[in-house]
């Protein structure tokens, strides 16, 4: 019986070739961000929180739209959707706000303004990019970490 012809996208070894460096880099980038300290990551959270929104931003204009959303940029082979990025970024980002302690009552605002701030703009431009689901990842995010951070 002869042997079955070769899938046009490739055979199964470049798919564990794909694999492999996926996951080499993927190492690479833990080890490195295990390095930093934490602490200072979050002064420059709203920083790259901005980054992201801003790649979402130019996905919508720019975007590789798949099945009718545009989420993904292209660069060359590498396809990036910068929502995935934007949720980490978002996280990082709330923790930082919340990281500053309990406040007296009358300057609470500084607080919990920038989180709601941040969770409508984020989740708004989530769902202009037609990503209902990562839109309503962002809100239940925001929403169990103010729960759990104090909020009444």
């Amino acid at each position: 019986m002869p042997d079955a012809p070769e899938p046009a996208g490739g055979g199964g070894s470049t798919k564990v070739l794909v694999q492999i460096i996926s996951l080499l880099l993927g190492l690479g980038l833990l080890a490195l961000l295990m390095s930093i300290d934490y602490a200072k990551l979050l002064h420059v959270a709203p920083y790259i929180l901005g980054a992201c929104l801003t790649l979402v931003v130019i996905t919508l204009v720019l975007g590789h739209a798949i099945r009718g959303s545009s989420r993904w940029i292209a660069l060359g082979p590498v396809h990036l959707q910068p929502s995935e990025f934007t949720k980490i970024a978002f996280l990082v980002f709330v923790a930082g706000r919340l990281a500053v302690g309990p406040l007296p009552r009358e300057h609470s605002g500084r607080i919990w303004v920038p989180i709601l701030g941040a969770t409508v703009i984020t989740s708004l431009l989530l769902v202009a990019q037609k990503d209902l689901g990562m839109a309503m990842v962002v809100v239940a995010v925001a929403l169990g970490m103010v729960l759990l951070g104090g909020m009444r």
